[in-house]
């Protein structure tokens, strides 16, 4: 498995999102799992975190993949958990695609009016 993150500080605005673009190589699609965490962040020390994220994955053109928010809630749900690493919170986001090799966005919001920290994760499984 092969893994990527940031995290930074949401705003209650568009152009206060945080972002994870991520390309893919090679010339076979890859199975990724995108998460999008706030709440769970509070367990390893850090405080003010973004409390409800939403995600969106987006193409090399800026079209939506996916998007989710509340992953519990998710068709996928079932899927996110058998992966071993489903997000901390039901609050927080989680999309699991087969993706073709190309650059992609993952941008995380918040879905209510409160900004706060946020990390985006990019995994990719076997």
């Amino acid at each position: 498995m092969l893994n990527i993150a940031t995290r930074g500080r949401v705003g209650t605005k568009d152009d206060r999102v945080l972002i994870g673009g991520f390309i893919l190589g090679g010339n076979e699609s890859k199975r990724i799992l995108v998460r999008a965490l706030g709440p769970s962040l509070s367990n390893s020390g850090v405080a003010g975190v973004l409390q409800d994220p939403q995600l969106e994955l987006r193409d090399r053109q800026g079209t939506l993949v996916v998007d989710n928010d509340n992953w519990e809630s998710s068709a996928q749900k079932s899927e996110i958990e058998a992966t071993g690493i489903p997000p901390g919170d039901s609050k927080e986001s989680a999309v699991l695609q087969t993706l073709t090799p190309a650059p992609y966005t993952a941008i995380v919001r918040t879905a209510t009016e409160d900004g706060g920290v946020g990390s985006v994760e990019i995994y990719q499984l076997p």
